[in-house]
């Protein structure tokens, strides 16, 4: 909105800090139209900022023909998806951003667990509240207590043709062997050599 300043000036108000500037002799009509800032660190400050988290989420979502959301994103080590919260803050798990999208707050204290057995996954309706109990024990009911990342695919679990069956439909919906493998506790070769009836189930 302008404004006129003591002396009469055409002035606005910067929509960063608030503070009041008049038009410069160099702005012409399309340019006095278009500022918004009082000066340029004010417009660097405003277009530093991240947009809404419930925007950047969705660049980030591939909804795949399985039925889980794969995170396009940034992953930590073990597959979850990681979205940037701002500069200097830690950055938040995406599967966390999508429950609380749609089902509210996190009560303290609980987890938020994949029914689907698939850390990269973010569909709301694959996701689940569970306290340290439930938590744990859906870790041992998956096999990932414990990793068995260095053992070479020979010497690593066989697994249930049930399993195996999975894996094929996974990797065939789209889904990285990473992924495949970090759920299922093993390898992500070895997690291929499945997916290519290389490795025979148990």
């Amino acid at each position: 909105m302008n404004c006129f300043n003591a002396v009469g000036r055409v002035g606005k108000e910067c929509v960063e800090c608030g503070t009041r500037f008049s038009k410069r002799p160099r702005d012409d009509e399309k340019t006095w139209a278009l500022r918004r800032f009082c000066s340029q660190p004010c417009a660097n400050r405003a277009n530093a900022k991240p947009a809404p988290i419930s925007e950047r989420f969705w660049k980030y979502v591939n909804k795949a023909e399985s039925g889980c959301w794969e995170w396009r994103g940034t992953k930590d080590r073990l597959g979850y998806g990681r979205l940037s919260a701002g500069r200097g803050k830690s950055p938040l798990k995406a599967h966390r951003v999508s429950f609380e999208m749609a089902n509210g707050s996190i009560p303290a204290g609980l987890f938020i667990l994949h029914k689907c057995d698939n850390p990269s996954c973010v569909n709301p309706d694959h996701l689940e509240a569970g306290d340290q109990k439930k938590n744990i024990a859906d870790m041992i009911r998956r096999g990932r207590r414990g990793s068995n990342r260095r053992l070479g695919p020979q010497q690593q679990p066989a697994l249930t043709h049930e399993q195996a069956e999975t894996i094929k439909r996974r990797r065939a919906a789209g889904e990285a062997y990473t992924s495949i493998g970090l759920s299922m506790g093993i390898s992500p070769s070895t997690a291929r050599l499945y997916a290519l009836n290389k490795r025979s189930p148990k």
